[in-house]
């Protein structure tokens, strides 16, 4: 993975303000306040053709007046102006931009047209921007601060990358790590509009960050989410990613009319591909925090088994429920741990985890159940509770725990419940860079997220996307859209011989023009048949009785016909033909799908099949492609799988042949960006083969990601 070259933006040695102002509470002005106040080590060449200094420092008419080239310029004029300053520094020579100015996409047409010529102007001059519409960046470690953030708000140098799509988020993150302790930044970067540089170009550039042990984000949406993926799969491997996600997309709110596309929806997606990429989704800003905090300073956490030391058992009962909710367990602790609890604590207390070491326990009764568990393996992690009794010696608990987490080689964190006696406790932790939390649920949460990096690290390990499998001449040639068409929907038989071709098994199906022909097919392929209406404007045929199963004789074909046919004259449908079927009389029914994702790419689901298919939601979804081992673990993952695996004596059905099918819908539809939706609803799985009776495809554009 070859090192990004972004050093020159966060390790800077002179910076240009182009829109410097004299007037305090300006945003030109608080640029340069901030990089004076920071004590930023490189030359600060404020451009302002009104003003002959600011903040201090020699002023200049423009940015071809100033006496050499700037590593970085940041663009504070309006946005009327931009693209002739943007100009102006490519020909300067000027590598990297940070464009405060706001006026683009977010505002309308006219701002989005501007965007896109701002695009073409930094293409053209070979500059790196960030922005436009940002709060700025920002390296502690370097004293470097180019943002409009608060001057007061210059955060604790640590091992956190905080990257953040919103500049109002990232003051509140900056405000945070002033006081804060354990939640040290390496580097702070607004993004904006996100016009260059993104989000996994800068994880990119992280992983190879010595100050950064841990990189944290803040995205509304992402622009190129197979990128992002690829990006944050290599990165999650060597460092922790936590990611807060807001909003949903406005394309991933388009109306999808298949099964799949609504059983994965956008942020089902979003969940699919940040777990495939190894990166921890959370849900809230304290969690955020809570989870950052853990993943930069604390050991990983190989296995979930949590121990529990409180001095306080409503507390401990607290924690014993927060971590039901989370992918953690109690620890089963060895009996010789228990026997050696119960003869140094007293007779009352409890030696069984949660293991509550009573109200009176001074900082000796919490070093000595500490040194008992820490010899315990069965213990992956643990958990000290404090709540302040009045003869609790706060500060000597805080040191012994402190002091144990240096020895022990696992994840120990602390929660000291309380405000006013706690505090110098929680201080005393943090200064020693052992996270301390205010309630139960923000420290198992934070375990959690510890937790599931080490299982999305080993997910994101695995060699989970296959290269999609060109298709054949003949599935290209079903798949071709008309020109100028926005979508097109194939009939039945057409996409019932696109299955034929990807090697799909296929209930027996035909047109028919006459009820003669209906009946002789059927006394040629056996009773029961089904006859079924085709037709692109029948989204769902059961629903408006565009089906008829279980005909068993001539009469009931004739009544069936009739019942069509009277169904397609009364309809007023464009085109519609009656097509007669097999029915498949045994075997469990699934629904094997696909869609096409607007940020992420092609994506395959499967689950619970047949007419209840969006009654349950039983479903599955993953990146395509995937291979037949992992549609295998896919499948393993449903609620329905015992009626695959043989449930309550059922034989059990043809699991390797659903997963080939499944394999063989993913590579076809990473293959066709053209392919839309695809369902297969149902396919009858059986005991020892698998046979599709229905399928519905359409077909669009390729997106554009």
């Amino acid at each position: 993975m070859a090192k990004p070259a972004l050093d020159r933006l966060f390790a800077a040695r002179s910076v240009a303000v182009i829109g410097a102002s004299r007037h305090p509470g300006k945003v030109g002005n608080s640029i340069v306040v901030n990089l004076k106040k920071s004590e930023f080590q490189g030359h600060v060449y404020p451009v302002n053709p009104a003003a002959s200094s600011v903040a201090g420092y020699p002023c200049y008419p423009d940015i071809t007046a100033v006496p050499s080239v700037p590593d970085v310029a940041v663009v504070v004029v309006p946005a009327s102006v931009v693209i002739p300053t943007v100009k102006a520094c490519g020909e300067k020579g000027i590598p990297f931009l940070i464009i405060i100015s706001a006026g683009f996409k977010e505002t309308g047409s006219e701002g989005a047209r501007r965007e896109q010529e701002l695009k073409s102007v930094i293409q053209q001059y070979d500059m790196r921007v960030v922005g436009p519409n940002c709060l700025g960046v920002l390296n502690p470690h370097r004293r470097f601060n180019a943002t409009f953030a608060s001057p007061q708000d210059f955060p604790t140098p640590g091992g956190l990358a905080f990257i953040s799509q919103s500049g109002a988020l990232g003051t509140a993150i900056l405000d945070v790590s002033v006081t804060n302790p354990l939640f040290g930044l390496s580097s702070f970067v607004s993004l904006g509009n996100k016009v260059d540089i993104d989000e996994a170009e800068l994880l990119e550039y992280f992983a190879h960050d010595p100050k950064t042990q841990a990189i944290a984000l803040y995205v509304e949406g992402l622009t190129d989410g197979q990128r992002f993926v690829q990006a944050a799969r290599r990165v999650s491997r060597a460092k922790p990613i936590v990611m807060l996600k807001s909003g949903r997309s406005s394309s991933g709110q388009k109306a999808i009319s298949s099964h799949t596309g609504s059983l994965a929806g956008n942020e089902v997606v979003y969940d699919v591909a940040l777990a495939t990429a190894g990166v921890i989704r959370v849900t809230s800003f304290q969690e955020l925090i809570d989870v950052s905090t853990a993943v930069t300073h604390l050991p990983r956490l190989r296995q979930n088994r949590i121990a529990i030391i409180t001095n306080a058992g409503g507390p401990a009962i607290l924690a014993t429920d927060a971590i039901q909710r989370h992918p953690l367990v109690l620890s089963q602790l060895h009996n010789v741990t228990t026997r050696r609890l119960e003869r140094f604590l007293p007779d009352t207390a409890s030696v069984h985890n949660p293991i509550d070491i009573l109200g009176d326990a001074l900082s000796d009764r919490y070093r000595g159940a500490l040194d008992i568990i820490g010899h315990d393996s069965s213990v992956d992690a643990v958990l000290v509770i404090l709540t302040p009794q009045s003869m609790t010696d706060i500060s000597e608990v805080a040191e012994v725990i402190a002091e144990t987490a240096r020895r022990l080689a696992r994840p120990i964190i602390a929660c000291f419940m309380g405000e006013r006696r706690v505090e110098v406790g929680r201080k005393l932790l943090a200064e020693a860079k052992v996270p301390v939390f205010e309630d139960p649920d923000q420290a198992v949460a934070a375990l959690a997220g510890l937790y599931k990096h080490t299982y999305l690290r080993e997910i994101a390990n695995e060699t989970w996307l296959d290269t999609p499998r060109p298709p054949s001449l003949a599935t290209r040639r079903l798949l071709e859209l008309p020109p100028e068409s926005e979508s097109l929907r194939l009939s039945l038989m057409q996409s019932l011989d696109l299955l034929r071709e990807i090697e799909i098994p296929v209930a027996r199906t035909q047109v028919v023009t006459s009820l003669t022909q209906a009946e002789e097919l059927a006394t040629r392929w056996q009773w029961p048949i089904v006859l079924k209406i085709d037709s692109p404007d029948l989204n769902h045929k059961s629903d408006k009785g565009g089906v008829v199963v279980g005909i068993h004789n001539r009469d009931e074909l004739a009544t069936a016909y009739k019942q069509l046919s009277s169904l397609i004259e009364q309809s007023g449908w464009s085109q519609a033909d009656i097509v007669i079927q097999n029915q498949v009389t045994t075997g469990q029914q699934f629904i094997v799908g696909a869609h096409q994702d607007p940020t992420f790419g092609p994506v395959i689901t499967v689950g619970l099949g047949g007419i209840y298919v969006e009654v349950f939601k039983d479903a599955v979804n993953q990146l395509a492609p995937v291979s037949v081992n992992e549609a295998r673990r896919m499948l393993a993952k449903l609620k329905s799988y015992p009626l695959l695996s043989g449930a309550r004596g059922q034989a059990k059905a043809d699991i390797a042949g659903l997963a080939k099918v499944v394999s063989a819908v993913s590579h076809l539809v990473a293959a066709c960006p053209e392919l839309n939706q695809l369902d297969i609803n149902p396919v009858f799985v059986q005991d020892e083969q698998v046979i599709a009776v229905d399928a519905r495809v359409i077909l669009a554009p390729a997106l554009r990601r």
